[in-house]
């Protein structure tokens, strides 16, 4: 089973600590487009929850903008809730990216791995990176960025829990 990211939107945003230099449409719009070059680097479906509360929409909606599928939840629901509502029925499918602890542990109860914005910020730009590098090596060649080394023996072996956590994210 392939795991989705499931982003907690204005969390994201407000990691990047641009919430107060524009509006919100072209913050949206931003954190879009690193989002479509990530997806292009790394594969992964990506799904990005807005809260909608106020907009006045009695209904959720979505939109999908460069692969990207948007969700912006329904008046008076909040985009935490919507996520924790994904993450319960999709039975550990999920890889939240939050800085929200309340909502990390709700949906690390419900079978999912959480990552950190700040963390999800760091392997977007690791991406953004591959990609450039990637460009600069575009004339057929093979280029492989994987790590041809392994660890060996068990020293200092992380706890198990964690070691199913890092290998989980290792996709992303």
């Amino acid at each position: 089973m392939t795991a989705i990211l499931l982003i907690d939107g204005y969390n994201l945003i407000g990691a990047f600590g641009s919430l107060d230099r524009d509006s919100l449409e072209s913050l949206r719009n931003d954190i879009i487009k690193k989002l479509a070059s990530y997806k292009k680097v790394k594969g992964s479906n990506v799904v990005v929850v807005f809260d909608g509360e106020n907009s006045g929409a009695d209904s959720e909606s979505r939109d999908r903008i460069s692969g990207i599928d948007l969700l912006y939840s329904r008046h008076g629901e909040k985009a935490d809730d919507v996520i924790v509502r994904m993450a319960a029925s999709g039975k550990g499918k999920y890889v939240i990216v939050t800085s929200d602890n309340d909502l990390i542990s709700r949906c690390s109860s419900l079978g999912c791995t959480a990552i950190t914005s700040g963390e999800f910020i760091d392997r977007m730009e690791l991406a953004a990176a591959l990609d450039n590098e990637f460009e600069d090596y575009d004339d057929g060649s093979i280029y492989d960025t994987k790590r041809i080394t392994k660890k060996k023996g068990n020293g200092n072996k992380l706890p198990k829990k964690e070691r199913q956590r890092k290998a989980k994210l290792e996709k992303f």
